[in-house]
């Protein structure tokens, strides 16, 4: 990963990389609330601030809060930098939040999604086909 000379102690900033590298460096993971992006977050153990723009990312961004790794889903039509601020604050001051998405976490990483996938696919062709 190439750091960007603009980093400093509060801000990490690079161009182009993998969620999988920036979200574990992160506090918190402001993001749309899209599908892969909150699996990317929930993987990392870091607790959400969702800004949704369509129907799915709300979904997601009430399910992160319902899973208790975020706070209320903002709206981007209706964003503002103090919102946004308000966000990020409540999530970072508390602390069952990031205890929470780290537990998830840890939880996903041990899934097997691949077997888990060919084995309802084996069972399906053997049940229908067998």
């Amino acid at each position: 990963i190439k750091i960007d000379p603009l980093s400093n102690d509060n801000i990490f900033y690079v161009s182009r990389s993998p969620y999988a590298t920036v979200f574990p460096r992160c506090a918190a993971v402001v993001h749309h609330g899209g599908a892969g992006t909150t699996q990317s977050s929930l993987l990392a153990g870091r607790p959400s601030v969702v800004v949704a723009h369509i129907a799915d990312q709300i979904f997601w961004g009430s399910e992160l809060r319902r899973l208790g790794v975020a706070g209320k889903t903002l709206q981007r039509k209706s964003l503002t930098y103090k919102s946004l601020a308000d966000a990020i604050i409540y999530v970072l001051s508390r602390p069952e939040l990031t205890v929470n998405a780290e537990a998830l976490g840890k939880k996903i990483a041990k899934e097997d999604g691949v077997s888990t996938a060919v084995r309802i696919i084996e069972q399906h062709f053997v049940n229908d086909h067998g």
